[in-house]
Parts: C-alpha cells; structure tokens; sequence
C-alpha cells in the first residue's frame, strides 16, 4: 500500500488507497478533457493546460471555496496525519515537507497527544 508515491515538488509523497483512488480517477477525465496536453502537472486547468505552468493559487481556492476548504487546512491535515501515521517524528517530518525544526516539533507534539489520547480509556 505504502509503495505508491506522487511527487510534489520533487518530494516523493506517499498515497493511501482513497488518495490513490482519487489522483487516478481524476488523472482519467483529465486525459479525456485535455488528451493532447504537455502539462504534466496532476491538477491543470483550461488556461493552463496549453502551458506547462501549475493552476493558479486563485484557481486552487475557487476550486475548493464551495466546500469551505483551504489549501492551508488541506496541507496541515496531511502533515498532522503523517505524523500520526508514520509516527512523531520531527525529522520524517521535516524531510518530507520541507519543514523548519520548530514547525516539525510543533506537529509532533501533537500528534503524540492526538495518539496518547486515541489510545486512552477517556469515555
């Protein structure tokens, strides 16, 4: 499961089975809309799928805006989910997001206090 990876920004990034699932789907009806395409980019747009260049960050929020998501809570949902999955640890974090040393420790934390908490009899 964890051999799937999806570069971003020349970080390799693992996929869980519903990411996966997702990114292929949408990969399928991007080459239907755009089959002549050279953007390689997983998430283009009218405009920018004649170009090589990424969406706009304005395209990313209008995209997402109805559903009351930011790219800011998508980005720190994954970060904190990485480290609950893959364990706290700041240096993991720091090499696969490009954190800096206080970020990565802030994340650790707490997701050691979301795991401490999961795991304890709190009910």
């Amino acid at each position: 499961m964890w051999n799937r990876r999806l570069l971003v920004n020349g970080i390799p990034r693992r996929l869980d089975d519903l990411t996966r699932d997702i990114v292929l789907n949408w990969l399928i009806e991007r080459s239907d809309k755009w089959p002549g395409t050279a953007n390689a980019r997983v998430i283009i747009s009218r405009a920018s799928a004649c170009t090589t260049r990424p969406v706009s960050a304005t395209y990313l929020r209008e995209l997402l805006n109805p559903s009351g998501t930011t790219l800011d809570r998508i980005r720190m949902d994954r970060q904190l989910e990485e480290a609950i999955v893959h364990g706290p640890d700041p240096l993991h974090l720091q090499r696969l997001f490009g954190m800096c040393d206080h970020t990565a420790m802030r994340y650790a934390r707490n997701a050691t206090r979301f795991i401490d908490y999961s795991g304890s009899d709190h009910d």
